[in-house]
């Protein structure tokens, strides 16, 4: 899986987002039993800030959505608490719905996307 993680306050922004692979458990982490391997696999891809953020520093609260290609998650970081939206997108599902393209398209945009009233990511594992 990949994660994308989206600042939710407009403080974060300026703050470290990320991205990863894995399910959420039970105690807030984005890995699973068998989702442990993905996550120390994990590594980034993309970054619009400077700050060095892993995926394992980040806490899963709730699941906010389920869709087709996978989850999207409320998750805080650091001890600011602040909030962001993770994206987790199942690569098999995309490959099978032949959905690649479109993912690429989406994450070229969300990583252009500077504006106060639009979304935007921050960083892609």
């Amino acid at each position: 899986m990949d994660f994308a993680i989206i600042p939710l306050s407009p403080t974060s922004s300026k703050s470290s987002p990320k991205m990863g692979s894995s399910d959420s458990s039970r105690d807030g982490s984005l890995c699973s039993e068998d989702g442990d391997k993905d996550m120390r696999q994990s590594i980034m891809v993309g970054s619009r800030l400077k700050d060095d953020v892993k995926l394992t520093d980040f806490k899963l609260l709730i699941v906010l959505g389920r869709g087709t290609f996978g989850k999207v998650y409320l998750a805080e970081l650091g001890k600011e608490k602040h909030l962001y939206a993770i994206k987790s997108i199942r690569k098999d599902i995309l490959i099978d719905t032949d959905q690649v393209g479109s993912t690429l398209l989406e994450k070229e945009i969300l990583f252009s996307c500077e504006h106060p009233f639009l979304v935007s990511m921050d960083y892609l594992f």
